[in-house]
């Protein structure tokens, strides 16, 4: 299998309800990054958090993002991209420091408005979000950290 392609969707606030978002894919094995036109979104924050079905839910915010032509064709071809060379796709959301109220959306319900699938979820597909700043210090947790975790179905009992 051939190495993942790598694509990041960078969202900013332009005004009011209205986002710029930037797509910038590297093909798997390619040193050159393809980053077409820029594209917009239009989002209504108060349907979101008014919205209590995941589907709906998913729907509101697949539609809003890939409501743009130009979105719609560069996620479209970054799956084609992977899918031709038999590689994952790795999408990285990058919300930029003037739209912070969107790390509150809940990105991984996003759906295609015309397909029905989840846009951020998938056997090929790994989804991460992550946030820039210009803060250099190191993050430290206010408390003990803990964790818990399940395996399922391990192959080594």
């Amino acid at each position: 299998m051939a190495r993942a392609a790598d694509l990041e969707i960078g969202i900013h606030r332009r005004d009011g309800q209205t986002y710029v978002v930037e797509i910038r894919l590297l093909p798997p094995g390619s040193d050159e990054e393809v980053r077409p036109e820029s594209g917009s979104m239009q989002l209504d924050l108060d349907a979101l958090r008014g919205e209590s079905t995941d589907e709906k839910y998913g729907d509101l915010l697949g539609g809003a993002l890939l409501g743009d032509d130009k979105i719609r064709e560069a996620f479209a071809n970054a799956r084609a991209v992977a899918d031709a060379a038999d590689a994952d796709l790795r999408v990285r959301l990058l919300i930029g420091p003037t739209a912070l109220e969107l790390h509150t959306l809940r990105w991984e319900a996003a759906r295609d408005p015309q397909k029905k699938n989840t846009l951020f979820t998938g056997e090929k597909l790994l989804f991460s979000r992550y946030v820039s700043s210009s803060d250099w210090r190191p993050l430290r947790p206010k408390a003990a950290l803990r964790a818990f975790a399940f395996i399922a179905n391990p192959s080594d009992v």
